[in-house]
């Protein structure tokens, strides 16, 4: 609500965007923006379909982590693997020809085979096994994507798709290492598990998946839990078919198959790839490169047009299925024994129109929208403001209409329809909204209209390009020009260049004109013309032309106001401008350390008050760490422990009263300071001397008191911060800073970090060096670093090339080249730059002949 009284309506997020029409919304950036998208031109003729054919026959190749690629070798009837080594290595013969390689997770090497799967161990724990399922056909593989997370599954394994029928199996499981004792080797009397295997491998059929007649699967693709398993297939003319598959145990319903997703122009596409969590790329017969497609963001969509996202297949791209691969980008083959990453152009290809609404229809006719509602009849809508970035040659047109129903114009009525444009370009861009006297909006220097708001865009003003724009709404046609109803309508019309478009951050309509004409001057200057003779078309009226040029003057002042009206907020922690945080700070004499995140600033000035009052004790010091760590110490992450309280001995004193409700060593229990016999009776001298400071200095010599003293002397005036979590170098100085600053003088306080969880028997005293924590997964043993038993493991690398693994040295004369592509550079966005890669060299006795350059992604 502004200084006025008025109220707005916004749509911001996705959900407010009922139906795109080649728009999309970014969640990254939160914006409405031209949607990626393309056309696919090419046509499908009988030598593009009998190469797809072709392409389905051939035997995919498997890339491991390191980047050797597995391929069939026809010739020699085996399974060969080319790595950096500069000949190639015969892993598996076979006495027929494989449907599939895949490399899983779990470092096996998977062969699909006529009516088995073959498992071949890369690090060769177990000799090879065949899984056969009866009556199950193994044609495709894909590994099944590790989860994470708390249900994480890293026991491997992969999916499997009969040709023909379609149906889909789950191979999980593993062989027992042969290197460990088998079940014969023990003793009768020794108890064993039963079975010894848990985890045999096993083929599971999944029932639930079926395909309608006519249908004709053909590829499948598994990626991280987040997107499962892809599968592709043809329709009865070819249409590529998107779908996946469907787990969710708990609706207690068997894995099927999601409804299809038609890609548009991708007739007979062969093969499928995942790009990233929501896109995925296809082969198809004939072009040089890999078109992709977007999973919509809107339930119930059927189709999918191709992004405008181009990635290239080299000169020497093999017409086949993408290679299977553990990590990194999608790869495809390409020459005689390679297989190329699947990396994008740095090349936008963007709609240059397109339309989003608020509205669409629902299931079976029903409205669904989100209404725009006044709250009262007859109401004069005031404003349109648009959060938005709009380059030059961009724009975009806001049709407006106005009803006393909850539902919306006709599209093609085009007296209920009312232009507003955007941008410097507009009218050029859209003529034939753009005409005659139709209202354009205005750039305004602040980020937002509303007081003291920073705004939802995440980008800064830039005069006319960037950040907010208004507009008076109004009808450019008849004599009075308001726009008057319950309900107020938007529809978006984006318009762009094909490689930029306009980005729209939040549309606010705001309700019931406040009218400077009716609120301040004389009745002789209202408006006289009222219904029909109102929506008569002409020029307007001299009072509704002079009404609208007050509001000029109004939405000046009314910003002024707002601003005086919300000066409080400069003064609360939670709404103060992040730039005024350390001027809000300066009333109080707080100076926050440069490491504190604005959320943590905000928080440490509304406990300023309790830290000044805790200054400089325990309960002070936890709190500073607590606010500082965004709930560190509540959460039991952190602990404050004075060193004085670690003076109580497990010993039995009989008529001492030892008790302690907060006691750190077992907190909540009453008795805990009390020893129990039989439990922590002490037996003999070990502690006699430090037992003697709970008596007078009278019974014990001189040198016995010292030793007392210094007993005494270790633990007084200290305490320790123990951090019960991994955290960042900068965080854990953070902490040591604020213990320095807010400790008294005269007490030591040491903040020491609590490595493992829980070592049971090791003095863990519960609750204040131990802690839990998710599973700490296994990572390879490091020389100078590991320990034996605490976890770390030397574990051979899973490599196609057999060469490359366990201990056997490489022969020198087979060292791999090494890269040097020139001094590191930073490179300002649009400019170019060189590369010279004349500082790589050969392995020893060899040259190079060629450099090849890849492009790759960006880290996560």
């Amino acid at each position: 609500m502004d200084a006025n009284g008025l109220r707005f309506s916004m749509l911001a997020d996705a959900a407010h965007w009922r139906a795109l029409d080649a728009t999309h919304y970014d969640a990254g950036c939160r914006t409405l923006t031209l949607a990626s998208v393309r056309q696919l031109d090419a046509p499908i003729d009988a030598a593009r379909f009998g190469a797809a054919i072709s392409a389905l026959e051939a035997t995919p190749r498997a890339v491991d982590a390191s980047g050797s690629v597995a391929r069939w070798d026809e010739a020699i009837s085996a399974i060969v693997v080319h790595s950096l080594l500069p000949t190639d290595a015969t892993v598996l013969p076979l006495a027929e020809r494989p449907n599939d390689l895949c490399v899983g997770h779990d470092g096996v090497l998977y062969v699909a085979l006529a009516g088995a799967v073959l498992l071949h161990d890369l690090r060769g724990r177990f000799a090879d096994t065949r899984i056969a399922g009866a009556g199950f056909a193994p044609w495709r593989l894909a590994a099944i994507a590790p989860r994470t997370g708390a249900c994480a599954d890293d026991q491997g394994g992969i999916w499997l798709l009969e040709r023909g029928s379609g149906r889909l199996a789950r191979l999980t499981g593993l062989p027992l290492p042969t290197l460990t004792p088998q079940p014969d080797d023990y003793a009768p009397t020794v108890f064993r598990p039963d079975p010894e295997n848990c985890r045999p491998p096993r083929l599971a059929l999944l029932p639930g998946v079926t395909w309608p007649a006519g249908e004709r699967p053909l590829a499948l693709a598994s990626q991280v839990a987040a997107s499962g398993l892809a599968l592709l297939s043809w329709g009865v003319d070819g249409t590529a078919l998107l779908r996946q598959l469907v787990d969710e145990p708990a609706s207690r319903r068997p894995a099927h198959l999601s409804a299809p997703l038609a890609l548009a122009g991708a007739r007979y596409a062969y093969a499928l790839a995942w790009v990233d969590a929501g896109t995925v790329a296809v082969r198809m017969p004939g072009r040089r490169d890999a078109p992709a497609f977007g999973l919509p963001a809107l339930a119930g969509a059927t189709s999918a047009d191709p992004l405008g996202a181009v990635y290239p297949l080299a000169a020497d791209a093999v017409e086949a299925p993408f290679a299977h691969h553990v990590d990194g980008p999608a790869r495809y083959p390409a020459g005689a024994a390679a297989a190329e990453a699947l990396l994008p152009l740095s090349l936008n290809t963007l709609a240059r129109r397109g339309e989003a609404r608020h509205w669409r229809d629902g299931p079976g006719g029903a409205l669904d929208a989100l209404l725009l509602d006044s709250g009262q009849h007859a109401t004069v809508w005031h404003r349109l403001i648009a959060e938005a970035a709009i380059p030059r040659g961009c724009g975009f047109v806001v049709w407006v209409a106005a009803t006393e129903q909850p539902e919306p114009p006709p599209l093609g009525d085009a007296a209920a329809w009312h232009a507003h444009g955007f941008g410097l370009d507009i009218a050029a861009l859209a003529p034939e909204a753009i005409t005659g006297a139709v209202p354009t909006a205005a750039w305004e220097r602040a980020p937002s209209e509303l007081a003291g708001h920073p705004g939802l865009a995440p980008w800064t003003p830039l005069r006319h390009e960037r950040g907010q724009f208004g507009v008076l709404l109004q009808d450019a046609r008849p004599r009075v020009r308001r726009i008057a109803g319950r309900y107020l309508w938007l529809r978006t019309q984006l318009f762009g260049d094909g490689r930029s478009g306009p980005q729209i951050a939040a549309l606010r309509a705001w309700s019931g004109r406040f009218d400077y004409v009716d609120e301040y001057l004389p009745r002789l200057y209202r408006e006289q013309l009222f219904g029909a003779d109102a929506q008569a078309s002409g020029p307007a009226t001299p009072a509704d032309f002079l009404s609208r040029l007050l509001a000029n003057v109004e939405g000046v002042l009314t910003t002024l106001e707002d601003r005086v009206a919300a000066a409080h907020i400069v003064t609360d922690p939670a709404t103060v401008p992040e730039a005024q945080l350390a001027w809000l700070g300066g009333w109080i004499g707080v100076a926050f350390d440069p490491v504190l995140p604005p959320a943590r600033r905000r928080a440490w000035l509304a406990d300023a008050p309790r830290l000044a009052r805790w200054h400089g004790t325990r309960r002070g010091l936890a709190l500073a760490l607590d606010v500082a760590t965004g709930g560190g110490v509540r959460s039991g992450e952190i602990v404050v422990l004075e060193d004085f309280r670690l003076r109580r001995l497990m010993a039995t004193l009989v008529g001492v009263d030892l008790s302690d409700e907060a006691d750190p060593l077992l907190p909540g229990l009453h008795r805990s300071g009390n020893s129990v016999v039989g439990d922590t009776l002490i037996v003999g001298d070990a502690q006699r001397t430090e037992l003697l400071a709970l008596f007078r200095r009278e019974l014990a010599s001189d040198s016995e008191n010292d030793v007392v003293l210094a007993f005494l002397d270790q633990l007084a005036n200290r305490a320790t911060v123990l951090v019960h979590d991994a955290v960042e170098p900068q965080d854990l100085a953070l902490m040591r800073r604020i213990a320095e600053l807010e400790s008294p003088a005269h007490v030591r306080v040491q903040v020491l970090t609590a490595t493992w969880p829980l070592l049971v028997g090791v003095a863990s005293l519960v609750g204040v060096d131990t802690y839990l924590g998710p599973p700490r997964p296994p990572q390879p043993a490091r020389v100078g670093v590991s320990a034996l038993g605490l976890g770390d493991r030397i574990v051979q690398a899973a490599s196609l090339d057999p060469r490359l693994a366990g201990s056997s040295a490489v022969p020198v004369s087979a060292s791999p080249p090494t890269a040097n592509a020139g001094p590191d550079a930073t490179v300002a966005f649009n400019r170019s730059f060189d590369l010279d890669g004349r500082g790589s060299s050969a392995g020893p006795g060899r040259t190079l002949d060629r450099y090849v350059w890849r492009l790759l992604p960006p880290l996560a």
